[in-house]
């Protein structure tokens, strides 16, 4: 692309507008280790922050000062591509930076702690540990949930039992102790097995981090919750529960075709389903600081996992079918019980689904070290609406005639099933017409007496 194409597409992830270098050159040479350790890019030097070109003085003796300081800066030792350009009478100085495919780059006088920085977006930020390793790892054959943990366990240790079990049940056919071995799940050691970090995120989970975060707000905004809920334990279950919250908190209307009644969900399973997979599967278990975040709004869901994408992995790429796992033997055993397809194809058939649902497109965002899916919620026909009120007015004549009655004998005395009821009780929940009162097995529902039910219609 040619240079007046890039300036007028604006800064970006593999494009900086610099006006002229300063005298701290730290502050270009952070964004050339940041492309380095990213996917490469393109520093234009004469250009404001506002793509407006106003040219640099003395364009060879910047270009030259440009290349010493690199050289002398940036490890591992890079010859940089920099040249002069010409544009509307004035000179920019252009250097373009690869990718370092081998190792992790980073400012000398920082040292690889301190001195390695990512590209975020368009911006440059500090790597913090945990993406370091992660850089490392992406850069050699090593997955990062291959990493051995302490302790030798033996074969019928109980997490090994477990997950055997589950992995069968799930794959339809007898999973061994050979079988995780094969997958890269236990290393064979002195009479026992080795545990990687992928074997303990699927069974015990020990890692406080490693959990899923499940929220409803009241509206479009995180004002007010109302509801929380917290999912631990092994990384497979957490999938399923993650899939059930979202799945128990949004409309399910019910369409008649012929004479047999559809329950059909607002936004396609599948494609909840997807997105939750690749959050668990993908996200980076190196960054100790955040869950993974379920977040259900009035008009939208999102859904954030920590660690951005893989390095060399590209929302583009995705879209056309690249998969670029960062835990490869936790993607592939989920790729062996049929939950996922991986990353791209998935993807893709998100945007499928909820195109043929007739939805907003689904958005997807880089924010910091962070990758957010976001639905957009459907706005029902009048039809649904009735539908809910339908719910609702039989839930209430049910708790009215009787206050103790459980959610489950709700469901054996009408038609509704049980997500219906749930979002009945919840939706008049939220209006103050329906009320718990008293203990959780032991308690009553309560209506209030000065909210008719027909007045909130």
């Amino acid at each position: 692309m040619i240079v007046e194409n890039l300036i007028r597409l604006g800064e970006s992830e593999t494009l900086e507008f610099k006006e002229r270098p300063t005298d701290d050159p730290k502050e270009y040479l952070k964004t050339i280790v940041g492309f380095r350790n990213s996917r490469g890019g393109s520093i234009i030097f004469g250009v404001k922050d506002d793509g407006t070109v106003v040219g640099v003085d003395n364009a060879p003796k910047i270009r030259d000062q440009i290349v010493d300081t690199i050289i002398a800066n940036v490890s591992p030792l890079m010859m940089p591509h920099v040249y002069i350009y010409t544009l509307d009478g004035k000179e920019l100085v252009i250097v373009e930076v690869g990718p370092v495919n081998e190792s992790v780059s980073f400012l000398r006088s920082e040292g690889p702690e301190d001195g390695t920085y990512v590209r975020i977006g368009a911006s440059t930020i500090s790597a913090e540990e945990g993406e370091i390793v992660a850089l490392k790892s992406e850069r050699t054959l090593e997955s990062m949930d291959s990493m051995i943990v302490p302790g030798v366990i033996g074969e019928k240790d109980s997490n090994i039992v477990w997950l055997c079990e589950k992995l069968s049940r799930k794959k339809g056919d007898e999973v061994t102790v050979k079988d995780l071995v094969g997958l890269g799940l236990l290393i064979p050691c002195n009479g026992g097995y080795r545990a990687t970090l992928a074997f303990r995120l699927l069974t015990d989970n020990p890692y406080g981090h490693a959990i899923l975060q499940c929220a409803r707000f009241f509206g479009p905004a995180e004002t007010e919750f109302a509801d929380r809920t917290e999912y631990s334990g092994s990384i497979l279950t957490q999938a399923d529960r993650g899939v059930e919250y979202v799945l128990s908190m949004i409309e399910k209307p019910s369409v008649i075709e012929g004479v047999y009644r559809e329950d059909l969900f607002e936004i396609p399973v599948k494609a909840i389903r997807e997105v939750i997979l690749n959050a668990v599967i993908h996200r980076n278990y190196r960054i100790e600081v955040s869950p993974i975040f379920i977040a259900v709004f009035g008009d939208r869901i999102e859904i954030t996992s920590p660690g951005g994408l893989p390095n060399g992995q590209t929302y583009e790429r995705m879209l056309e079918g690249y998969s670029l796992p960062r835990n490869r033997i936790i993607s592939r055993v989920f790729k062996e019980c049929k939950s996922s397809e991986g990353w791209g194809r998935g993807l893709r058939r998100v945007f499928e689904l909820c195109r043929e649902e007739g939805l907003k497109e689904p958005k997807i965002d880089i924010i910091g070290h962070s990758v957010r899916v976001m639905f957009y919620r459907r706005r029902f026909s009048m039809s649904s609406v009735t539908s809910s009120a339908s719910n609702e007015a039989t839930v209430l004549r049910m708790f009215g005639e009787n206050p103790t009655m459980t959610i489950a004998e709700l469901c054996e005395s009408t038609t509704l099933t049980k997500h219906d009821a749930e979002v009945a009780i919840r939706s008049l929940k939220d209006k103050g017409v329906l009320r718990r009162v008293g203990a959780r097995k032991r308690g009553e529902w309560l209506i209030e007496s000065d909210a008719s039910f027909e007045e909130k219609w």
